[in-house]
């Protein structure tokens, strides 16, 4: 049976795998500042390289969720069975986006509006996971 959002699904996969990379690309750069500023004599040179190596933990976690979501969803887009996984994966995602951006909001006391871009492609995964649902077997 043919899964009708396979290409919309697929797309918002190929997103997810790019913001990985991204993300893979700036935990690198993290790590190169953080190391640039430990070598400085400076006072602050040990803060900001802890504080890089963080944020580079961080990164990394950012980047190993969407590349797994993204190389996940690329192979089972096809698959109308497997739309439960989309629905899901939505769900959790927008959520974890939706109370990042209330931290993000109280810490810096605006409504960072360029943000929510980041809960659409939660929303097309719901979506698509839906409309795979209807096409599914019963």
């Amino acid at each position: 049976m043919s899964a009708p959002a396979k290409a919309l699904l697929k797309v918002v996969s190929i997103l997810y795998i790019v913001l990985g990379a991204v993300f893979l690309l700036l935990t690198v750069a993290a790590l190169l500042f953080s190391v640039i500023f430990a070598a400085l004599d400076t006072g602050w040179g040990e803060v900001i390289s802890d504080l890089g190596g963080i944020l580079a933990l961080v990164l990394l976690f950012f980047a190993a969720v969407s590349l797994t979501i993204g190389i996940i969803g690329v192979i089972q887009s096809g698959k109308p069975s497997k739309a439960l996984f989309f629905i899901v994966s939505g769900y959790i995602i927008g959520g974890l986006t939706f109370v990042g951006l209330m931290l993000l909001t109280g810490l810096l006391r605006y409504f960072p509006v360029w943000s929510m871009l980041c809960l659409v492609m939660p929303a097309l995964f719901i979506a698509g996971g839906y409309i795979n649902k209807s096409a599914a077997p019963k």
